[in-house]
């Protein structure tokens, strides 16, 4: 026997320790009905219950969600319905409107009233109607994106026309515009933009490069990227070389399109000068031949190659006569004109231009009285009535001999289109084309023919004239009476650089409506989108019904007929919208029934099983307070043995 340790009153104190610490915990679980109070209690198992119950918590509030979604849709739907009851009876109201045997205006008066006033109602219902305060059809309006149906070729980049002019041609700069058809080169690189072209007088200018950043609206003034110091002859002065060059970029065009767009585009100008053609009648004197019209077109080349005067009234460089054209008077004789050139060294030349081409037409058209109605084009053959009477004719021909016969056949040819017999109005023009050789430009005189013309009057109306002189000065200075020269470019463009690329191609459907979200779910993003149309009179076409005639009567049953389809088509949206709304519901209430279920599992104490524990520990805690009572009492022993010694 040993006195230091007690080893059995230890064991026994371990024990009763251990039931009281269990007897305890089973207490706790038992007052408060859950196996987890604290996390030591199941770290794992508090956890998962802990996310099943947040589960179980959206869960909850997402069915009440979708209740106050069913609310929404059944106002909606409600007043909707009153909407379809307004339309029906707006509808009948219209068939007893066109009903005209019966009705006199008062009558009709009382049935537009009516209308007029179930319109204000419809309109206010759509714009009034609300839950908690948010107006139903008065929310956002959300567009679909555009489908995309396909692809297109277009152009990279659209130079802009028009341009603005560049300078009015002096006789210093004359030369130094492009020679080849009037064109300026563009040439371009993911930095920027170079201008170059060939003068006249054979040099190559060139801008600096005019850097993209630079130019954000796509758009330059020559001028300014322009070095004249580079060009020490002053063919620029005294104001330089203006002209605006400006592009368009397609909004589907990366930086690499856009340049091969630009790269290689030609600017094209087409020269205007103030040449002007003076006609001479027999006598040798300039006049104004009644039913002639006349223009000169030169070339430009030409006015520098002869040495056109390009500022002051110039009568050298394109000289003609009182009796330079050569009237035919025979059927096979034709006309011909005569000029006479002079460069800037004196040296003259005479060109001589015979078979001017003539080319004719009526006036026959859909407008005039003889044509009225009928489909035409200039290639469409005579149209003959049953009887086969010709009603009319239009046709453009040509005669490229320019011979007297040949104008008489554009009038008077009975077998073919002659303006004077086979034309419905007989009336027209025929005009005559003298081409200059060596490309110096042509000479156009347009003959008209008028009504109750015989052949000899047009004839000897183009007859008349004897001679033309180009003269090159339209403008006079106010002051003083002196007469000069203005030659400017007009523009054009060429494609020839352009860069297609393929675009898409949307449907022009565009898909309006409002839409609300609806959180149907515990979880992020878990939601059903109520998706409605806007709606209003104005949408629905029902604006303005008006009863008061027949006509106006059908008008508005046709118009409440499409109301309607679109109302009733918006009553069973929102009736399928309810009816999806009421599954979401029911599938919410299962799934939270079933975590509640599984959470309780997890959570809730199994109270029969725990009385039983409850038990068995307050067994073993009296047996271990007895067994602790008798170990203390050993001790006691050795004193008894001390005492009998």
């Amino acid at each position: 026997m040993i006195i230091q340790y007690n080893l059995s009153a230890a064991n026994a104190n371990k024990s009763l320790g251990l039931s009281h610490a269990k007897k305890s915990k089973i207490a706790e679980k038992l007052a408060s009905g859950y196996k987890i109070n604290r996390a030591a209690d199941d770290a794992a198992g508090l956890k998962i219950s802990e996310k099943m119950r947040s589960q179980i918590r959206g869960l909850t509030q997402a069915s009440n969600n979708i209740d106050t979604a069913i609310n929404y849709v059944q106002v909606a739907d409600g007043a909707l319905s009153e909407v379809t009851e307004i339309l029906q009876r707006i509808r009948e109201l219209s068939v007893q409107a066109s009903n005209d045997a019966t009705l006199c205006v008062e009558d009709k008066q009382a049935i537009q009233d009516e209308i007029s006033e179930l319109t204000v109602e419809m309109e206010r219902i759509f714009t009034d109607t609300e839950f908690n305060h948010k107006r139903i059809w008065q929310q956002p309006i959300h567009r679909d994106p555009p489908t995309q149906i396909g692809v297109e070729k277009q152009y990279a980049v659209t130079m802009n026309v028009p341009y603005s002019l560049p300078n009015t041609i002096n006789n210093v700069n004359r030369e130094s515009f492009p020679i080849d058809g009037m064109s300026y080169l563009l040439e371009a690189d993911m930095k920027g933009i170079t201008v170059k072209w060939t003068g006249l007088d054979g040099e190559s200018y060139s801008s600096k490069q005019v850097p993209f950043e630079e130019i954000p609206n796509h758009s330059f003034d020559l001028h300014d990227y322009m070095d004249y110091s580079t060009y020490p002859n002053s063919k620029f002065k005294p104001d330089g070389i203006h002209m605006n060059i400006s592009y368009t970029t397609n909004d589907y065009a990366t930086p690499e399109e856009i340049v091969d767009g630009l790269n290689g585009v030609r600017i094209g100008y087409n020269y205007s000068s103030s040449e002007n053609l003076t006609p001479y009648n027999a006598a040798g004197n300039p006049f104004n031949p009644s039913g002639v019209s006349y223009h000169v077109n030169i070339n430009y080349k030409a006015e520098i190659a002869w040495d056109r005067d390009m500022e002051k009234a110039d009568t050298h460089f394109m000289q003609g006569s009182v009796s330079n054209l050569h009237v035919p008077t025979t059927d096979n004789d034709c006309w011909s004109v005569t000029f006479t050139m002079q460069d800037d060294e004196g040296n003259q030349k005479e060109i001589t231009c015979t078979h001017p081409t003539l080319s004719f037409s009526s006036n026959d058209g859909p407008s005039t009285p003889q044509t009225k109605g009928l489909w035409w084009f200039c290639s469409t053959p005579p149209k003959y009535d049953r009887y086969g009477n010709l009603i009319w004719s239009r046709y453009i021909g040509s005669y490229s001999d320019g011979t007297l016969g040949s104008f008489k056949r554009a009038l008077s040819d009975s077998s073919d289109h002659g303006i004077l017999t086979t034309s419905a109005t007989k009336t027209g023009s025929i005009g005559m084309t003298f081409t200059l050789p060596d490309n110096i430009g042509s000479i156009v005189l347009t003959t008209s023919v008028h009504a109750n013309d015989t052949e000899a009057d047009v004839v000897k109306r183009i007859s008349a004239i004897k001679g033309l002189d180009v003269y090159n000065s339209s403008y006079s200075n106010t002051d003083t009476g002196e007469l000069f020269s203005k030659s400017q470019f007009g523009n054009s463009r060429n494609h020839s650089g352009y860069n297609l690329i393929d675009v898409p191609v949307y449907s022009k459907d565009i898909n309006e409506y409002i839409a609300l979200n609806i959180q149907s779910g515990a979880n992020p993003y878990e939601r059903i989108e109520l998706r409605y149309k806007p709606l209003s009179n104005s949408i629905l076409g029902v604006e303005h019904l008006m009863v008061d005639t027949y006509d106006h009567a059908q008008e508005t049953l046709t118009a409440c007929d499409r109301a309607l389809t679109i109302v009733l088509g918006e009553r069973s949206n929102f009736g399928a919208y309810q009816n999806r709304f009421e599954h979401a519901k029911s599938v919410n209430n299962i799934s939270t029934e079933n975590t509640q279920s599984a959470e309780s599992i997890l959570r809730d104490t199994d109270m029969a099983k725990e009385m039983m524990a409850f038990a068995k520990e307050s067994i073993l805690e009296n047996a271990g307070v007895s067994l602790l009572a008798q170990a203390n009492q050993q001790p006691q022993r050795i004193l008894e043995l001390l005492n009998h010694a």
